[in-house]
């Protein structure tokens, strides 16, 4: 009798552009030229972003704070760059979260990631 390998390959589309969780403050460097900006670019170039619908207010909470610091012209430029990144946005269940804060010792927003 003989056996079968079945053997699990990604799809194509990850093959040329592999998958990866776009944290926050990795696009931050991007998108208001922080000093990890090039670092930043070598982790994200050529693959392709997934992250939480978290980030959104995560971005929107950076842009805040650099605008109330008088950044306003920076801002408009990282909204509107940003607005530009294909990005896939993810549905978090907050019962996942919470399971993954309290197996990992994390906190809530780092578990969604």
């Amino acid at each position: 009798m003989s056996q079968v390998l079945y053997v699990a390959e990604p799809p194509a589309q990850d093959l040329a552009r592999p998958p990866v969780v776009g944290d926050c403050s990795a696009l931050v460097g991007l998108l208001f030229h922080e000093e990890w900006e090039a670092l930043a670019a070598g982790k994200i170039h050529g693959r392709t972003l997934h992250a939480p619908f978290l980030l959104q207010i995560e971005i929107a909470s950076v842009a805040l704070n650099k605008q109330r610091k008088g950044f306003s012209d920076i801002v408009t430029d990282a909204l509107a760059q940003y607005a530009e990144l294909d990005i896939n946005l993810h549905r978090v269940e907050p019962q996942d979260a919470l399971a993954l804060a309290l197996r990992y010792n994390l906190s809530a927003c780092d578990a969604a990631y």
